[in-house]
């Protein structure tokens, strides 16, 4: 509602200023923001709608770079970046360059890319990197998984495991990290 961008970092946020308060991380971050709940949309189906939207075409757009098989030189006084592939293998195309071509954008970047999306909205995940930060900064009062669940409201629930499945879902149908016989 108060046209601030802003970035999803995860389920929920902790505060910044040390006093280790847990919100919503599904709240405008603006403090001058009117309604700051679901990022200023009247209803929670209204944000998992938008979201949705953007993480599928986020995903899209890295399909698509995927797709392109687009293969660069790693020297970087060549750079040539082709999707022709040489005769010769992976020797760059560029007339006197030693290089390897490589691919700029490989299957193990697009599945880590996909997996850092999940990674968003899974409220495990998002609380084993709260209790990562906390143990690193030697913090005592760490919030339990339980009251965390009784902080997120069950609308912020409901949008994470909705997003979560749908990225497990996308997950599913790549076969990156599968071995068939």
């Amino acid at each position: 509602s108060c046209s601030v961008s802003s970035e999803i970092s995860g389920v929920f946020t902790v505060s910044g200023k040390g006093d280790g308060i847990i919100t919503s991380g599904y709240r405008c971050p603006n403090e001058q923001c009117q309604e700051p709940n679901h990022f200023g949309y009247p209803e929670h189906f209204d944000l998992f709608s938008v979201m949705s939207n953007k993480v599928c075409s986020m995903v899209r757009r890295h399909v698509t770079k995927h797709g392109l098989y687009e293969m660069v030189c790693e020297d970087p006084s060549c750079g040539l970046r082709t999707r022709q592939i040489s005769v010769c293998g992976t020797l760059c195309l560029q007339r006197g360059c030693k290089g390897i071509m490589k691919p700029a954008n490989g299957a193990q970047a697009l599945d880590t890319q996909m997996k850092y999306l999940k990674s968003l909205f899974d409220i495990n995940h998002c609380y084993k990197q709260y209790q990562k930060s906390c143990n690193g900064a030697n913090k005592t009062d760490l919030v339990t998984f339980s009251e965390l669940q009784r902080i997120i409201s069950t609308e912020d629930s409901a949008i994470a495991e909705g997003m979560c499945s749908r990225m497990q879902a996308t997950l599913c149908k790549s076969a990156y990290n599968t071995i068939e016989p």
